[in-house]
């Protein structure tokens, strides 16, 4: 992307599939619009290949923050871990009929690895934390069971407290 569609571009991470199916732009000076962005995102979000976009489809995010004319090439793959959905992979280009089935079979490759390391960190992730709160459990029942009076508790108390809220 190059020139003044770049600025206009705004990313937001952490958005959900939802939050993006309603995102459908603005225009400078005019309030968001609310409203399904696209029915082939919709479409390509359930389905278990990548969806090329057809000329009768709505523009998507992507499209309309683009400026592309309304015939522009697309493509969307879903982003899947077994059955959960982790995202959607989408493709565009100003000119019409750019995808193939070659396009196709490159872009299920790529979305295929990109959910697989999305997994993997969010497994690490998880890993990472249950760690965590297991030392802090950890801590509190050998705390516990060696406490004699209630300034040694206190003073435990005060140690383990700023660990839970990491």
């Amino acid at each position: 992307m190059r020139g003044p569609a770049l600025a206009e571009l705004d990313i937001e991470v952490g958005l959900s599939p939802e939050d993006l199916l309603l995102y459908n732009g603005l225009a400078p000076g005019e309030a968001p619009l609310v409203e399904p962005a696209s029915a082939w995102l919709q479409q390509a979000l359930q389905a278990g290949e990548p969806v090329v976009r057809i000329e009768p489809s709505p523009a998507d995010p992507l499209g309309i923050v683009l400026h592309f004319p309304a015939d522009y090439s697309a493509i969307a793959a879903p982003l899947r871990a077994g059955d959960q959905p982790r995202g959607l992979l989408v493709l565009a280009h100003r000119t019409a009929g750019r995808y193939g089935s070659e396009a196709r079979a490159m872009t299920a490759a790529f979305a295929s690895y990109a959910a697989v390391a999305i997994e993997n960190t969010r497994l690490y992730e998880e890993a990472h934390e249950q760690a965590w709160v297991s030392t802090v459990l950890l801590q509190v029942a050998d705390a516990t069971q060696s406490i004699t009076d209630l300034n040694e508790l206190l003073t435990t108390v005060i140690r383990i407290t700023p660990m839970l809220a990491e």
